[in-house]
This record gives C-alpha cells, sequence and structure tokens, in this order.
C-alpha cells in the first residue's frame, strides 16, 4: 500500500480529528508536567514520587494523557502504525515547538525551527513508500 493510497483513506474527519486531538492533548500534557516541575530536579526516590503524585500540574498532565492514548486508539484503529506514528510526531513536533514558545516563554533558534522541519520532512521520506 502506497503512502499516498493510506493517506487519502486518512482523509476522513473523525481520523483527522482523532489525530489532532491525540496532538493536542500529547503537547497539553508535556506542558502541564513540564510547568508541574518547574524547575525543581525530580529524583527517582520514594519522596520524588509523592511529590509528583501530589502536585495538580503532573497529575493534570497524566489525565491528559490518558485522553490522549484513547484519541490515539481511535487513530490506531483505522490506519497503518507505520502510517499513523509518523504522522503524529511529526505534527506533534510542531505542537511542543509552538507550545513551548506560547506557554513556557522558550525561546527557539532558528537552527532549531530548522532542524524540527529537517525531522518533519526526514519523517515524510521514512514513511513514504
Amino acid at each position: 500500500m502506497s503512502f499516498f493510497y493510506e493517506l487519502g483513506d486518512f482523509l476522513n474527519f473523525k481520523l483527522i480529528v482523532s489525530l489532532l486531538l491525540t496532538v493536542f492533548f500529547n503537547a497539553l500534557s508535556q506542558v502541564l508536567i513540564k510547568k508541574g516541575v518547574g524547575g525543581q530536579i525530580f529524583s527517582i526516590s520514594l519522596s520524588g514520587v509523592w511529590a509528583a503524585a501530589t502536585n495538580k500540574l503532573i497529575v493534570a498532565g497524566l489525565l491528559t494523557q490518558a485522553v490522549a492514548f484513547f484519541c490515539w486508539l481511535r487513530v490506531l484503529s483505522s490506519m497503518n502504525l507505520s502510517v499513523a506514528f509518523p504522522l503524529m510526531i511529526s505534527i506533534l513536533l510542531l505542537g511542543i515547538l509552538v507550545s513551548s514558545v506560547f506557554f513556557l516563554g522558550e525561546r527557539v533558534s532558528l537552527v532549531q525551527g530548522m532542524g524540527v522541519i529537517l525531522l518533519i520532512s526526514g519523517i515524510f521520506c521514512i514513511t513514504y513508500r
């Protein structure tokens, strides 16, 4: 099955919405967890796990990740993993970049931006059959 044939099958409204919701909730989850961790260094210890488990932002991030998981199940039920995953990752790379800038105040250099474009291009090339 060619990439474009499978992508043609993908162009179904419910599937597009499911993929975009997967990306949205994944990106939101990462932002919430990052804000929850703050500037602290997380330690893998009982106290570190307890601190994470009682942090509202981290818990919200984990719950948001669970929502993304169920959206992802919808995508996987309709697409081959070899196409769905690279497609999701390429959109997620862009979503994380934009979220990091707008919600975390991170700065992205021109080289980093070009790197994301190259990664997305590479993912497209890997996925193309």
